[in-house]
């Protein structure tokens, strides 16, 4: 969870914020608030946008979040592409050729991976 410099509250979510537990997300509990993978709230918590879901990139981990400004970006499992999404959500695509890192740091120019 981050927070950007609009105020606004960004949270991704693994494998149990996306698909549920506990009754959540199952048959008959509502859908998980993080069923998208990533949401941006506002800053009195209502929210304001989700990670929109389409065939080629779902996320079922979100592995690391970045805030910087009114932009953020993710790295993310199934198939770990960076995205930047920026201040107005319109989305960016790379696909590095790493998985499983935990953190980076992102440039104009260039990205710094963590795995530990």
């Amino acid at each position: 969870m981050q927070i950007d410099s609009l105020g606004r509250i960004w949270v991704g979510y693994f494998d149990e914020g996306v698909f549920g537990n506990f009754g959540w997300g199952g048959r008959d509990g509502p859908p998980p608030v993080g069923c998208s993978g990533l949401a941006c709230f506002s800053a009195s918590g209502e929210k304001i946008w989700e990670f929109p879901g389409n065939p080629i990139y779902a996320i079922s981990d979100c592995y690391a979040l970045n805030v910087s400004g009114t932009d953020a970006a993710i790295f993310f499992y199934t198939d770990f592409p960076l995205c930047r999404i920026s201040g107005n959500f319109e989305l960016t695509y790379w696909k590095p050729k790493l998985a499983g890192c935990n953190a980076f740091a992102i440039s104009e120019t260039e990205v710094l991976f963590s795995g530990q």
